[in-house]
């Protein structure tokens, strides 16, 4: 808003505004949905009007059709590109909006000096994960251009992206050799589809073939048939991602040589591809998957193996999550400079683990180096920087993090910025895992060590100085450092079942706060210890021995979400905070009366058997203060 009033007032002829153009400043910046470069371009075109009546009058004519004038202001800042940056904004509104910068460089080739013009022109954006934004207003100003180049004929456009017209041009087989991209939500077709391999060959240009399905959909609309024919059209594809692939392994026409990224998830091979027996006899074999990047078959079931990718020197992801039935990891995983690696849920995999994770000094600096043994495949992976992997896992982190686990993760740039180590359930006589020092970690923004029986936090845990989230969940320590009073940024604490620790430590920064069966907690929740919580929003205070809600917790002013869940001594609930909105206290087997603040918008009070009756209906009936019937779910009937 301050944008438009400026320029509008000082940049053109404005006439001089009365107390009420506040008014027309803030419809202004609206029409503009938050986008930079729309914002000055209906600045600069409102400022050309001189009176507040044709002020009112244009912004009625914007607001009556406001992406069409968008458009055409955006379409002045297209035209104003050269050739090359013209085609990558199409690529990225057509089929890229939202995906990695790096994968989308590479796609493109070299693109990385134009994308960053066109984030400088306010057209791109690049969020905080290294996604690469495009407004929706000028996703749509690109793919209309798309449109209009193609005179409106699908089938000649150089991307497709509506379910009805790819619809459309697969089912009547008028596919060209103008298109060069295909992008599809199979879950948005309205009928299920039934193609042969053939319907591609008329696209002997295309380079992107997208097919998506969300993880919930069981089956896929577009349902493959093989022809018997060669199929020619895949010689020039970068991107393959056929979510749920309906057949047991890819055409041995395959041409593999330019892909660079391959997804198969939730797909129905069983392998790759089926080598002929004539390769296996003879030294030389066709290069295969010599540019891929990224090779993800998550959730692929059936997967019993992957090919040998000694020849995919270039990989940098290899994603096998949820791949239940794989029996190995790839034998040349050693020969690669992989980047991330998830073997998570492949629950297959026979045999132990090691992940050993060292820092060496090397010309006066740190050089990582990790070494997995996966199932007795030692492998040195020096670029690794996003790892997931389950199973029987003996590890050893910068020598001061070691101990078995069942599940970790971690992901890194120079150093660890999030890890988690975990062991699938908490077992009382458990292995206790070692923690020597966090001195090594002081990059960390996340800390999960979950059911790993620790006995000893580190008193230099204080140097974690950047930490956000920390999770201690089924750990065996009685104290926690008073040093952790110094992680002034940590927001998200949880000590679920920590059925030893006595006391809270002093963050004053957080947001939401777990203490779910932490049952020697009582007293410290009676002594206020909570009171430095001020910011708190989130409290999950459920399995607690308390007959009476903490008086601490009333006090919490900021609070907004209470779970007392299976509190089973637990007998009234009341002086709830005043900022509360949504109560949790279902299985309190003793309570028999709640007390709710004017700001409570929703309450589950399920299998509370005492709850007495006139307090069931009074609740069913209750109101917030705007008058707004309150959320309610309880037993109507109490169990006697």
């Amino acid at each position: 808003m301050r944008l438009i009033a400026w320029t509008t007032t000082y940049g053109g002829r404005t006439p001089r505004f009365h107390h009420g153009s506040e008014k027309l400043f803030i419809r202004a910046s609206r029409l503009a949905h938050g986008l930079p470069s729309a914002l000055v371009a209906f600045a600069s075109h409102l400022s050309e009007q001189t009176t507040i009546k044709r002020w009112e009058d244009e912004l009625s004519l914007l607001e009556a059709s406001p992406h069409e004038k968008v458009q055409n202001i955006l379409r002045a800042s297209y035209d104003g590109l050269d050739q090359y940056d013209k085609n990558v904004f199409l690529q990225v509104a057509c089929l890229f909006n939202g995906g990695f910068l790096w994968l989308i460089k590479v796609f493109l080739g070299e693109s990385g000096p134009r994308i960053h013009r066109l984030v400088a022109k306010s057209l791109l954006d690049i969020s905080y994960d290294g996604r690469l934004i495009m407004h929706f207003l000028v996703e749509q100003t690109g793919k209309e251009i798309v449109r209009q180049e193609s005179m409106l004929t699908p089938c000649n456009q150089k991307f497709l992206w509506e379910p009805e017209e790819i619809y459309d041009v697969l089912s009547r087989n008028i596919g060209t050799n103008i298109i060069e991209g295909v992008s599809l939500h199979m879950c948005d077709m309205s009928d299920t589809l039934n193609i042969s391999s053939s319907v591609f060959e008329p696209m002997n240009n295309l380079t992107f073939l997208n097919l998506l399905k969300h993880v919930v959909d069981t089956e896929s609309k577009l349902q493959l048939m093989m022809s018997d024919d060669s199929d020619d059209t895949t010689h020039r594809l970068k991107l393959l991602h056929w979510d749920a692939y309906p057949l047991e392994t890819l055409p041995l026409s395959f041409k593999s040589s330019l892909l660079v990224d391959l997804n198969r998830r939730y797909s129905n091979l069983r392998h790759l591809w089926d080598e002929p027996s004539v390769y296996k006899s003879v030294v030389y074999k066709p290069k295969l998957f010599t540019n891929l990047r990224r090779l993800d078959v998550t959730g692929s079931t059936n997967l019993v193996e992957l090919p040998d990718l000694s020849q995919s020197l270039k990989l940098e992801e290899l994603i096998m999550e949820g791949c239940t039935s794989l029996r190995q990891t790839p034998g040349s995983i050693d020969k690669l400079h992989l980047r991330k690696l998830n073997i998570v849920r492949c629950d297959s995999l026979v045999g132990g683990m090691e992940v050993c994770y060292l820092n060496e000094p090397e010309d006066n600096s740190f050089h990582r180096r990790i070494e997995l043994i996966l199932l007795e495949q030692v492998a040195t992976l020096s670029s690794l920087t996003d790892l997931s992997i389950q199973g029987k896992i003996n590890v050893a982190l910068l020598h001061t993090l070691t101990g078995t686990a069942q599940r970790l993760s971690f992901t890194s740039e120079h150093l660890l910025k999030t890890l988690v180590i975990e062991r699938l359930e908490y077992l009382e006589m458990g292995d206790s895992f070692t923690c020597h020092s966090f001195s090594n970690f002081p990059c960390l923004t996340e800390l999960k060590l979950i059911n790993l029986n620790i006995r000893e936090i580190p008193q230099d845990i204080d140097c974690l100085l950047s930490l956000r989230t920390l999770d201690l969940t089924g750990n065996d320590f009685v104290h926690l450092p008073k040093t952790m009073s110094q992680l002034t940024k940590v927001e998200y604490l949880t000590l679920r079942n920590c059925h030893n620790l006595d006391a809270l430590p002093q963050l004053r920064g957080l947001l939401e706060l777990c203490i779910d069966n932490c049952k020697n907690l009582v007293q410290s929740l009676e002594d206020e210890l909570l009171c430095y919580c001020t910011s708190l929003t989130y409290l999950d205070v459920s399995n607690h021995e308390f007959e009476i809600m903490p008086t601490s917790i009333s006090r919490l002013s900021s609070l907004t979400t209470l779970y007392l869940n299976n509190c089973k001594k637990l007998k009234s609930v009341e002086d709830l905070p005043q900022s509360l909105n949504h109560l949790y206290a279902h299985g309190c087997d003793s309570l028999e009366s709640v007390a709710l603040s004017p700001e409570v918008k929703h309450i589950d009070l399920r299998d509370c058997p005492r709850l007495k009756q006139n307090e069931r209906i009074k609740l069913l009936s209750s109101n917030d203060k705007h008058g707004r019937p309150v959320s309610v779910r309880v037993s109507i009937l109490s169990r006697l």
